[in-house]
């Protein structure tokens, strides 16, 4: 069963609440979440600073595997031009190997 994150209440436990003690965070459904905010031990998640590093650290990451990804390609369309042009460049290399061998040397 697939759970839409959006649709639930994340409280942070300021005290024990059966199998939650203080710091913890979980989400809920609105009713049950405004049940055991009336027990005051839970209040509202407040994403703190470092949780807001985190998000911001989560997307420079994605943006240096999607970075990481187009030099791969860049360096594939490389080696091909690179290919082409020692192909290219072979037929040269070849018309100047037809000088004729040494006479006598064996002797």
């Amino acid at each position: 069963m697939k759970v839409d994150a959006m649709s639930k209440t994340i409280l942070e436990f300021t005290g024990k609440h059966g199998p939650y003690v203080k710091g913890d965070i979980a989400g809920f459904e609105a009713d049950v979440a405004r049940k055991i905010k009336a027990t005051k031990k839970a209040k509202d998640y407040e994403p703190k600073e470092a949780d807001k590093a985190d998000a911001a650290t989560t997307k420079k990451s994605d943006n240096l595997a999607q970075r990481e990804k187009a030099l791969v390609k860049k360096e594939a369309a490389l080696k091909k031009r690179e290919a082409a042009i020692a192909k290219a460049e072979k037929p040269a290399a070849k018309a100047a190997k037809g000088t004729p061998p040494a006479q006598g040397a064996g002797a």
